[in-house]
């Protein structure tokens, strides 16, 4: 049989380690290394909490969130100790949300700028893996506002109509609260109309407009119409047929729902926060409030009247004076209060 030249095996030696063949081998390695280690990020990336954009989708995160160590801590008045539960529980969950939210509240109220600036990192990236919860982002709202970084919250709450599906009251309520602080009259006023529209029958509505529409006239216009709305919203939260929470100043109703619906419960936590903060004033009238949902009218007056002897300067002091008095049936009493609110707001501005 005849065999081929020996010099004829060489191309075929060539053909076989030839660069195309070559290259198709280097790559068909590469794809099968990429895909081995695609594989295992994918597996790495899923092990990890998801962005919860579908989550948080009630106001349960809130008693999820007050229930957290550092939110427990800080309600106490153990501030350091909170700061320190706060750091520890964000290390170990990272993208927990309710942990990244008890966090961010506790260390965005600390007096340390640098500390406060993590805080609202953390809220912030609460808000990045929860973007469409309306929850999250009142909350980040509610610390910006606190914070007196005016213009960042009312970004949030802007957004917060955008997102929130369907009627929501509170977001306008606190928008309305941080025009007044800035002293807008006039934006309060059409926040709290806004309010009005989806419930006619919301006293906090009537009378907080009546403050702002008095607070936004010239100081030589009467304020009877405007005492008459006040008035108004008061008779609306003594309307016995509403239930119970519907019957508590809208100011503390939040406090009320996260408490079990209970206003005698809220008030009792309020209490012990004002043992470990004594020269709290928010929290002094949140508990008058409180007293107000209770009837313990008593003691509400007795609050209000240290209260005034601490700083006659306060109008909300006034204003909650004014709610007393008309609950006693004190008309004018309840309209002196009332001007004499007016009168400071005005001053303020």
């Amino acid at each position: 049989m005849p065999t081929a030249p020996s010099g004829e095996k060489e191309p075929l030696a060539k053909a076989f380690f030839s660069l195309p063949l070559l290259a198709v081998l280097v790559l068909g390695f590469l794809f099968w290394y990429t895909s081995i280690n695609i594989d295992r990020d994918l597996k790495t990336i899923v092990s990890r909490p998801q962005p919860a954009s579908e989550l948080y989708t009630t106001d349960q995160i809130f008693a999820d969130v007050a229930a957290l160590p550092p939110s427990q801590l800080q309600a106490e008045g153990k501030r350091k100790e909170a700061a320190e539960a706060a750091t520890t529980m964000v290390t170990e969950h990272p993208y927990d949300v309710p942990s990244l939210m008890a966090a961010g509240n506790v260390l965005c109220q600390n007096p340390d700028k640098s500390v406060a600036a993590e805080g609202f990192r953390l809220l912030r990236r609460s808000l990045y893996l929860a973007p469409q919860s309306r929850w999250v982002r009142i909350n980040l709202a509610r610390q910006l506002n606190a914070a007196k970084r005016y213009e960042e919250a009312e970004s949030q709450y802007v957004i917060l109509f955008e997102v929130a599906t369907g009627a929501w009251l509170q977001p306008h309520y606190e928008l309305a609260q941080l025009y007044m602080d800035e002293k807008q009259f006039d934006k309060a006023a059409e926040q709290l109309h806004y309010a009005l529209q989806i419930d006619t029958k919301r006293g906090m509505s009537y009378r907080q407009i009546a403050v702002a529409t008095a607070a936004s006239a010239s100081a030589d216009q009467q304020d009877s119409d405007s005492f008459d709305e006040f008035k108004k919203g008061v008779v609306f939260e003594q309307n016995v047929e509403r239930g119970p929470l519907q019957r508590c100043p809208g100011e503390v109703e939040a406090l009320v729902v996260l408490n079990d619906k209970d206003p005698a419960k809220a008030l009792a936590k309020v209490q012990d926060q004002i043992k470990a903060s004594p020269d709290d004033g928010d929290l002094q009238i949140e508990a008058v409030q409180l007293m107000l949902a209770c009837n313990k009218l008593d003691d509400a007056k007795t609050a209000l009247d240290n209260l005034e002897k601490n700083d006659k300067d306060d109008p909300d002091v006034y204003l909650t004076r004014a709610q007393l008095l008309l609950m006693q049936n004190n008309e004018t009493g309840a309209k002196a209060a009332f001007n004499q609110a007016i009168k400071l707001l005005r001053e303020g501005s």
